[in-house]
């Protein structure tokens, strides 16, 4: 009797999908956290070496790299991931991505840490580039754009003063 192999799926169990935290994270999270789920191999025991360049994820989603990297922290910021090797830029050029593992999963030997399930139930708020969080100031209450001279310029006149 031969059994029929099914074809390749992404399996997420469905307390994971009842979580407060999975349903407090955004669909685009969700989106990047499927694309890394998808690269865990039980048989390999690739959990912790589980990879995808924010470049690659951006392509495979359908979104732009900033969004990418931001999700990467919220993924962090909700406990279903966690970085075990940073990335760099290889000796030859070649950057190398950063490596996670997934807590919904075992690791090495050990179970699942389901760090998701300690939500404290704090928001995510994402940081701009300078390190400050976008939540934190509202918008534009208190900011001033200081005039030019050329601000009243009719739309005529050549974009340089002669």
């Amino acid at each position: 009797m031969s059994k029929e192999k099914s074809p390749p799926f992404v399996m997420i169990e469905r307390n994971v999908l009842d979580s407060p935290a999975w349903r407090a994270m955004s669909h685009g999270a969700r989106s990047l956290y499927l694309a890394l789920r998808r690269r865990y191999n039980r048989d390999f025991h690739n959990n912790g070496k589980i990879f995808i360049s924010v470049r690659n994820a951006a392509i495979e989603i359908g979104s732009h790299r900033d969004r990418v990297s931001r999700w990467y922290h919220e993924l962090q910021h909700f406990g279903f991931i966690v970085m075990t090797k940073p990335g760099n830029l290889g000796l030859n050029g070649a950057g190398r991505a950063t490596q996670w593992r997934l807590t919904e999963v075992g690791y090495m030997k050990n179970p699942p840490t389901r760090d998701f399930e300690r939500w404290n139930g704090t928001p995510y708020v994402p940081e701009t580039r300078d390190g400050r969080k976008t939540g934190s100031c509202p918008r534009n209450q208190g900011h001033t754009v200081p005039e030019t001279r050329d601000m009243h310029r009719p739309r005529n006149q050549g974009r340089y003063p002669q």
